[in-house]
């Protein structure tokens, strides 16, 4: 009986010294997002944070747009297809201009007709004055053997009549010459017009992408027609992600190509050019570094640091939990291991990663804390 008394004494001082222990030691927070039922730590420590976006981009050769200058009117024809070898000076396409090429074809006839007529009328006065010539040789020689002054009267009357139809030669001349020389000038300003409808390569290149423009179709002066490349320089294009890229975010870019890392920095497209790459967001960059090259065709890894922080205080994201609402701004504690005992110990945040976050107070380097594992 009295070890049975014994017994019940010390349950009910265990009993007693462990309710003490729990109300001098009350149990944190309720956790917001509940922890896991097993519980490793670990030390904070100092290190880098990085929030990086990985995605794939390609290297592509620029392209240079290729316009009708200043002039607008219907579009006539392309002379040329995507993947097109060209040269310099060579035709690529025409604005429509059949006016202008009955207008070209019109005052060539009408050259062609000048020459011919003036060729035709001149061999005529040739033939009249060699003619005369030879019938003034003859009387002359005729009247010098039979001392016949009439027979050389008239012979001296053929010599004016040369002399008027060689003065009538000449007039004609200079008339045929101001002709083709006004003919000529209307076929060169017309061929001029006809030029500046037409759009020819500026240098040797590939034609890299056509537009959709159809014959008949209104063209307004200015627009980029097709576009042409020499194959350099190259540039980075980022492939293989429906969003759009927001390069106010980011503050770094850093690429892996072919296992070569290099920073590489945005270069925006115009809206014009996004047409030759498909691209609403202009995402294309370039090596900063001029030793850093490129190769045509090599995917690219690219790594869009939207933060990058060196040697700060951080905390594993498993390691803190969430709170309660001040002001409308979640706060977040941690678990700390003081005395082998866990203390709810508030934090203040800063940059977070998937993996790490930027502790501004409540923490120190050293410091112990319960992560979930």
């Amino acid at each position: 009986m009295v070890k049975k008394i014994m017994v019940i004494l010390v349950i009910l001082i265990l009993f007693t010294a462990c309710a003490n222990s729990v109300l001098d030691n009350p149990p944190g927070p309720e956790l917001i997002t509940p922890a896991a039922t097993r519980f490793d730590t670990i030390f904070i420590d100092r290190g880098a944070i990085e929030n990086v976006a990985q995605h794939r981009g390609v290297t592509r050769p620029v392209s240079h747009p290729v316009t009708f200058g200043n002039h607008s009117g219907f579009f006539g024809h392309f002379y040329v297809q995507p993947g097109d070898v060209v040269r310099e000076g060579q035709l690529l396409a025409r604005l429509y201009s059949e006016t202008l090429f009955e207008q070209i074809s019109s005052v060539e006839e009408h050259l062609v007709n000048l020459r011919r007529a003036h060729n035709i009328e001149n061999n005529l006065h040739t033939l009249e004055i060699d003619l005369l010539v030879l019938e003034q040789s003859e009387m002359m020689r005729q009247g010098a053997e039979t001392a016949d002054v009439a027979l050389m009267e008239r012979a001296e009357t053929h010599s004016l009549e040369i002399a008027r139809l060689e003065l009538a030669q000449q007039q004609a001349n200079q008339r045929h010459a101001l002709a083709v020389a006004h003919a000529t000038e209307d076929l060169t300003q017309l061929r001029e017009t006809l030029r500046l409808r037409e759009i020819a390569a500026p240098f040797d290149g590939t034609i890299s992408y056509i537009p959709d423009i159809r014959p008949g179709s209104f063209v307004l002066q200015g627009r980029h027609v097709l576009y042409l490349t020499t194959g350099y320089p190259l540039f980075v294009e980022k492939i293989g992600s429906p969003h759009a890229f927001q390069p106010l975010i980011v503050q770094y870019i850093r690429g892996n190509v072919a296992g070569r890392p290099m920073e590489l920095a945005h270069w925006p497209l115009s809206r014009a050019e996004m047409f030759v790459h498909g691209t609403g967001g202009g995402a294309r960059f370039v090596p900063t570094n001029a030793a850093d090259t490129l190769q045509l065709g090599e995917y690219v890894e690219l790594l869009f640091y939207r933060d990058l922080l060196q040697d700060v205080v951080r905390v594993p994201v498993n390691a803190k939990f969430r709170g309660g609402m001040v002001d409308g701004v979640p706060t977040f504690y941690v678990l700390l291991v003081v005395n082998e005992t866990l203390v709810p110990t508030t934090i203040e945040i800063g940059v977070t990663s998937e993996s790490f976050a930027e502790v501004l107070y409540g923490l120190q380097e050293g410091d112990e804390v319960y992560v979930r594992s």
